[in-house]
């Protein structure tokens, strides 16, 4: 074997700017309608294998899972710094804002009008340029110019539980052959809402295949390749096994009219079981629920990183569908149950950044395609008492128990609805400091005795009424 030694690491990075102009139609693209990401790839190691061209080597083709994008200014200018130890290319990606004359093209600078290629095994192809120069100095006039026209495809994706997803990617290829290896087409990943939109679609294509990979970043190890499949009005995803004998259900045709809301679920790929107990036993159907975070969130962000939910039978057990992908667990006590809520391996208090973490996946260490996670919980405290006005009780008063944090902070930890003799009761609290604070639709916001700053707070180590 050859032994080559990998470039030197530097004390720290060096950026450079690239930058450029896109033009759509022969005028300026209009500001923010161009998404223009940029593709890193490890630069070539010292001595040069032989064969191994820039942009080739050291990571799957692309794009990678990890991109830097930004948008396109004023005049159709657009620049971004980036780090000059790697290697790069460009895609330029209409939104569905943009004019139809704009399409979806990789730079070339052979091509004044970009190409769809990405990376080709042929080195004469015309494919996306490598850019491999790039300094502190910068490198301008990373141009394209397109004139269309163009169609749009969007939808929505989600888990099999039905929940929307971004683990995924989307893609339009003349061939069978994995987007990620073979970049020939167009691409798109979904939002955090599982909503997706590939703009600036070539018109007058026939026989293309539409690719969903999932989770993205490859189509080895964990990532599963499917293909869509029409059925009737509707679409579902097929494995890549099945795509040599879908014959035309599986090919569509990009004329000149958008195909819009085109949903897909993805299949069962990885679950969580288990069984919620409390002291004397399993508990009772809807008491629960148990929500998945991806682990890529933080203490302050890991709401937007919610990934499905269940709740739990009436024995206490539940089963939670997730794509592959590593979580942090959430065991939630739903209105009216006594239960404390904890993070499978912490606290409700320690919360999500002291969670133990769970690989869902195919290969990993530490990683299984399914989990079987019991749980017993903890009876918590409760908060009761009766809400009125100068007429007597008020129903439908939304009352939040407002924990008082370490960060200084009320928080909210649990809640409650008047019934029509005004009458509350928050349970599974944990002790603590607490105030409460009330909304109705007549009344608005109030807190107790005050506002959120001199409102009333009371300790609760024990069931407290007459609240």
């Amino acid at each position: 074997m050859t032994v080559v030694k990998a470039p030197p690491l530097s004390a720290s990075p060096v950026f450079g700017t690239i930058s450029g102009t896109i033009t759509i139609g022969g005028v300026p693209a209009p500001p923010g309608s161009v998404q223009v990401v940029f593709v890193k790839y490890n630069k070539l190691p010292t001595p040069n294998p032989v064969n191994v061209r820039p942009c080739a080597y050291g990571q799957p083709a692309p794009p990678s899972v990890n991109l830097i994008g930004v948008s396109v200014g004023i005049k159709g200018i657009y620049s971004q710094s980036l780090d000059t130890g790697f290697d790069w290319k460009v895609i330029f990606k209409p939104l569905a804002t943009a004019p139809p004359s704009a399409v979806f093209r990789w730079y070339s600078a052979s091509l004044p009008g970009g190409t769809t290629v990405g990376y080709s095994i042929d080195a004469n192809a015309d494919q996306a340029t490598c850019i491999s120069n790039l300094t502190s100095a910068g490198i301008s006039n990373i141009n394209v110019s397109t004139i269309g026209p163009s169609v749009q495809l969007t939808g929505t994706i989600t888990t099999s539980s039905g929940v929307p997803t971004a683990n995924a990617m989307i893609a339009i290829t003349p061939t069978t052959d994995c987007f990620y290896s073979r970049p020939h087409g167009y691409t798109s990943r979904p939002n955090d809402k599982g909503q997706w939109e590939i703009a600036g679609i070539d018109t007058n294509q026939l026989d293309q295949y539409i690719q969903v990979v999932s989770p993205p970043g490859g189509c080895g190890g964990n990532a599963y390749l499917r293909f869509i499949k029409k059925v009737g009005d509707d679409f579902q995803l097929i494995p890549s096994s099945e795509i040599s004998t879908c014959g035309q259900a599986c090919r569509f045709d990009f004329l000149t009219s958008n195909i819009h809301k085109v949903a897909l679920k993805l299949p069962v790929m990885a679950e969580v079981s288990g069984t919620v107990s409390g002291p004397t036993g399993p508990v009772g159907a809807g008491q629960v629920c148990v929500n998945a975070f991806r682990n890529t969130g933080t203490s302050i962000s890991w709401h937007a990183f919610f990934a499905g939910s269940a709740c739990t039978d009436s024995s206490g057990n539940y089963t939670l569908s997730l794509t592959f992908d590593t979580y942090r667990l959430q065991f939630v006590n739903q209105p009216g149950a006594p239960f404390k809520s904890l993070w499978y391996g912490a606290t409700d208090a320690e919360g999500y950044s002291s969670a133990t973490p769970l690989c869902l996946r195919d290969t990993g260490a530490d990683c299984s395609t399914t989990r079987d996670i019991d749980i017993t919980l903890e009876e918590g405290k409760s908060i009761s008492g009766r809400v009125t006005d100068s007429l007597g009780a008020v129903a439908n008063v939304t009352v939040h128990a407002m924990l008082f944090s370490s960060m200084g902070s009320f928080m909210g930890v649990g809640y409650a609805r008047t019934d029509q003799n005004g009458g509350y009761a928050i349970t599974g609290l944990n002790d603590g400091t607490y105030t409460l604070m009330f909304t109705h639709e007549d009344y608005g916001q109030q807190w107790l005795g005050g506002s959120r700053d001199s409102g009333q707070s009371f300790e609760v180590n024990s069931n407290v009424s007459g609240k």
